[in-house]
């Protein structure tokens, strides 16, 4: 019965966040055109944005998905090799090893993390404005983007 009731609770969970991941995605082409238009019409920027948001909210769902593989790998190739080893089976003879596998992974971990929020944040200040001016796509902005990026690595 409690299994039926956390599956069902995470099913729930799960759709709120991809509901407003949506209404997010939307939401923000309309707080661009509030800024420039400087007036914010809700209705009007979710009827002309719908589509952009749409494209956003493509990509942001792939960037969750991606991140969800990469932290399942992440953590399950590390927790499969020290099970296979019998690290979990006597943990008492293991402990360096676990400790300091434990402090790795949680740096590795950290920089993934750090990687996808540069990648959310950088899709939302520079990808969103020119998806907004030139009705392309989340991966097109990112093409450009990046070409820019190459151009100035040292700034």
């Amino acid at each position: 019965m409690f299994a039926g009731l956390i599956a069902i609770l995470v099913v729930f969970g799960l759709g709120l966040i991809v509901l407003f991941t949506y209404i997010a995605s939307v939401m923000r082409f309309i707080l661009f055109d509030s800024i420039v238009a400087k007036e914010c019409h809700i209705r009007k920027g979710w009827a002309r944005r719908g589509r952009e948001g749409h494209l956003l909210f493509v990509w942001q769902m792939i960037l969750m998905l991606l991140s969800f593989l990469v932290f399942v790998v992440l953590i399950g190739i590390p927790a499969a090799f020290a099970w296979g080893l019998g690290w979990f089976a006597h943990p008492a003879e293991h402990v360096v090893g676990l400790v300091v596998g434990g402090i790795l992974l949680f740096l590795v971990f950290l920089a993934v993390i750090l990687g996808f929020a540069v990648v959310h944040l950088m899709t939302k200040d520079f990808v969103v404005p020119q998806m907004a001016l030139e009705q392309i796509s989340a991966f097109e902005g990112w093409r450009r983007l990046w070409l820019w990026l190459k151009a100035e690595k040292g700034g």
